[in-house]
């Protein structure tokens, strides 16, 4: 058995014991080392306020940082705990003489635990000091001008609405040059979205149908590059193409990934083209551990004019960049340094910024664009009731889904797919044509609970109620009898 083996197999039974619950427990019941004094967890404490600065000094983590890291001790002291008297139980021989013992335990120690008083202290101060201290706007963006904002980083409106039309420029020209003259007409026919797309690995094909014409195939793969051995300008272009399929699978996919999540693109096999847009699947790892998955794939797409671009780079450039001696395809763990590159060519930025503010700066964009239409459509609270629950539960568990039909197949398309098709015209993609929505609400049925919010925010008291004449004027204005006004009285 070799040494990782070996430290392998004694971790595991390690873990199954009570050695490391049995540590926690008695740090957490461990008493004051000194009268008025403190314990090895509130040493751990005070040493974690502090942090090394310039290599020289010390000084203060910020309030938010020194609650969050005792609150994290807290849990995994209690985690502990609860540990160390689940394996206990599994001994026991009578349940009543057990639960005694635990419950003189946990009274007569662990509420009374010099641990718990120094945890939940510092949890509470910094958290009061938190609250206390002037605050800094991390992700905003302007109503009225349509500038987003996150981090340190803004972006007008004016770049970020032409961020998909400068990327699928560039993403074609830089194809092209990869490319001889002789295949133009080729590429025009492939990267022409009313063209139909066939993707099937390597048999993936577009067919030409003007209907003046015989029907035409291409097989895309039949389309070849030309990739002289050596050449500084080929390795250019590769590398921009590259940085171009990244980027936009990572923020032009109908929302964004994280830097450590577009590094695992999937494969090939699992594409799929569906009403002319390419369809993907990625998965975070975000918070998983101990071998629980909980996070599931989540669907994205690209627009028709990306898709094609996708599909003739992994059908037919990239099969040659691997059979070329000179060149070579980036390798997958350098995916987010590309994104973040892309995402600061097309928004006109000097240098790139970490993809956590790329992706930040995109929800903020897709919080701007995204039309009230495409939210789902939930019912009034009293009708709620009637389903034996709340209007809450009723909103996130009961809402209604939006659907649209694509006008050549007649079928229903996913409120996703339809979602992206404002988003990618939003962003200035040419093939989504789809006409942006006002971001003010046309019409909606306003409940009594939504106008005492209402009168709330508007007279600064908690305690402030919308008035039975505001109610009815409010109702008849969204119901477009605005000369109803005259009728009312003051108030």
């Amino acid at each position: 058995m070799d040494e990782d083996k070996r430290e392998s197999t004694a971790a595991d039974r390690i873990a199954v014991t009570n050695i490391i619950p049995g540590l926690l427990s008695l740090l957490l019941v461990q008493g004051r080392t000194s009268i008025n004094g403190t314990n090895l967890v509130g040493k751990y404490i005070a040493a974690s306020t502090v942090k090394i600065s310039n290599r020289n000094g010390l000084s203060l983590r910020n309030p938010n940082e020194i609650s969050r890291s005792a609150n994290a001790l807290l849990r995994v002291l209690r985690h502990g705990l609860c540990s160390f008297i689940h394996n206990k139980s599994k001994s026991a021989l009578n349940d009543k003489i057990f639960q005694q013992q635990i419950r003189s335990f946990i009274t007569s120690q662990v509420q009374r635990s010099c641990s718990y008083e120094i945890t939940t202290t510092r949890v509470r101060t910094a958290r009061e000091i938190d609250n206390k201290s002037p605050t800094k706007v991390r992700k905003a963006f302007d109503q009225d001008t349509g500038e987003v904002f996150a981090g340190a980083t803004s972006i007008k409106k004016e770049i970020w609405s032409k961020s998909m039309a400068v990327a699928n420029h560039n993403w074609n020209a830089s194809l092209r040059k990869l490319y001889s003259t002789t295949s133009t007409d080729l590429l025009n026919k492939v990267l022409d979205t009313n063209n139909q797309l066939i993707f099937d690995f390597d048999e993936s094909r577009v067919i030409v149908n003007n209907g003046t014409a015989s029907e035409e195939t291409i097989r895309i793969k039949d389309i070849h590059p030309v990739l002289p051995e050596s050449n500084k300008n080929i390795k250019k272009w590769i590398a921009k193409c590259e940085m171009y399929i990244v980027g936009s699978h990572c923020y032009f996919g109908s929302g964004a990934a994280r830097g450590e999540d577009i590094k695992r693109l999937p494969e090939t096999k699992h594409y799929q083209v569906v009403f002319n847009s390419l369809r993907y699947e990625l998965h975070s790892l975000k918070n998983e551990m101990h071998g629980v998955k909980k996070n599931k794939n989540v669907a994205h797409w690209l627009s028709p004019i990306q898709s094609r671009l996708c599909v003739l780079q992994l059908v037919s450039l990239y099969p040659a960049v691997e059979q070329s001696q000179s060149y070579s395809l980036t390798d997958s763990s350098q995916f987010d340094t590309l994104a973040s590159d892309m995402f600061a060519e097309v928004m006109g930025m000097k240098q790139s910024i970490s993809t956590k503010w790329c992706r930040d700066l995109i929800a903020q964009i897709t919080n701007y664009i995204a039309p009230s239409p495409l939210n789902k459509t939930s019912t009034h609270p009293i009708m709620a009731q009637q389903f034996h629950h709340s209007s809450q539960t009723h909103n996130n568990h009961y809402s209604s889904s939006t659907f649209v039909t694509d006008p050549d197949s007649n079928e229903k398309i996913s409120n996703v797919l339809f979602a992206c098709r404002f988003i990618w015209s939003a962003l200035g993609d040419g093939s989504s044509s789809t006409t942006i929505r006002s971001n003010e609400v046309s019409h909606r049925n306003f409940s009594r609970a939504d106008l005492d919010n209402a009168a709330k925010k508007a007279y600064s008291s908690a305690s402030a109620r919308a008035t039975d004449q505001q109610a009815s004027a409010v109702m008849h204005v969204m119901n477009n009898f605005q000369h109803a006004f005259v009728l009312f009285g003051c108030g």
